[in-house]
């Protein structure tokens, strides 16, 4: 495990310059954009083309999770946020019930938009589910979860299963490698600062470069021990995304927006950091 840092500019002078990471539901809520009600929720169609066919990540779990759940399954799905990938599912007819630490803004549009929707509270950090499920959809979460954490979310988890039943977890990030920490650590540590310098003659005012503890990375090791020690073992794995990482940066997001050729390209170079790792995790 290792930490994974952000590099921020903003103009903000009274910010800390040290943040640490996310640990409420409102923090995560604002490090995403938020949850709140908007325009998108004007219809299904609308709702969809913004937060599932626009977003390459929910494509992705899409991918992977319609291979290894079925419309008979119980599904819970943890930190849902949107629960754009979960909406789909059940606009397909999969059981699939939602659940976060509050329930966001935009939960009221969702409902009046999908009637079958159901939500409850749950952290999973704190007790297992009371019912017990037959899928446990788990998606960019663990990032957030120390060790320590993550020993009792694979313990909750185990005990909100069925037995038989199945963890779909992603990654929420790149493996923990020697590439990886080159990009974050580095490279983008160093070209925050250009663009510091940027913004301060562009908008002739003063910028200053915030370090935001984001949360943690891991290694498909480190990810699948901690799950089989509390009963979990791995079933089925697959890598996804491997231009992410690369178009953190801005030259090079800038580079593929303009010469979109270049994506596979980039992808070659990205085939050990794939941003969206998923495993399917059996219960004994």
């Amino acid at each position: 495990m290792r930490k994974w840092h952000k590099y921020i500019v903003t103009d903000d002078l009274q910010a800390p310059l040290n943040q640490s990471i996310s640990s409420t539901f409102q923090e995560h809520a604002d490090d995403i954009g938020g949850f709140e009600s908007n325009e998108h929720y004007a219809s299904k169609e609308t709702f969809f083309q913004t937060y599932y066919h626009e977003n390459r990540r929910a494509l992705n779990y899409d991918r992977f999770i319609v291979q290894h759940v079925s419309k008979d399954q119980e599904i819970l799905s943890l930190a849902c946020g949107r629960a754009a990938n979960e909406l789909m599912l059940m606009d397909r007819g999969f059981n699939v019930t939602c659940s976060d630490l509050e329930r966001p803004d935009s939960y009221t549009q969702a409902k009046h938009l999908f009637r079958d929707m159901e939500q409850c509270k749950l952290d999973i950090l704190a007790d297992p589910s009371e019912h017990k499920f037959d899928v446990v959809l788990c998606l960019s979460l663990i990032y957030l979860f120390d060790d320590q954490q993550l020993e009792r979310f694979f313990a909750n988890v185990y005990s909100s299963l069925k037995p038989g039943g199945y963890l779909i977890l992603d990654s929420a990030g790149a493996p923990d490698n020697q590439l990886a920490h080159l990009i974050h650590e580095y490279y983008l540590r160093f070209e925050v600062k250009g663009i510091r310098q940027f913004m301060n003659r562009k908008h002739a005012k003063h910028h200053i470069i915030v370090k935001k503890h984001h949360g943690y990375r891991r290694s498909n090791r480190e990810i699948i021990q901690a799950a089989s020690e509390h009963g979990l073992t791995l079933e089925a794995q697959s890598n996804y995304d491997f231009s992410n990482e690369f178009e953190r940066s801005r030259v090079v997001g800038r580079m593929i927006e303009f010469l979109p050729p270049l994506r596979p390209v980039v992808a070659q170079f990205g085939r050990t950091i794939p941003y969206t790792r998923m495993f399917k995790l059996q219960r004994a």
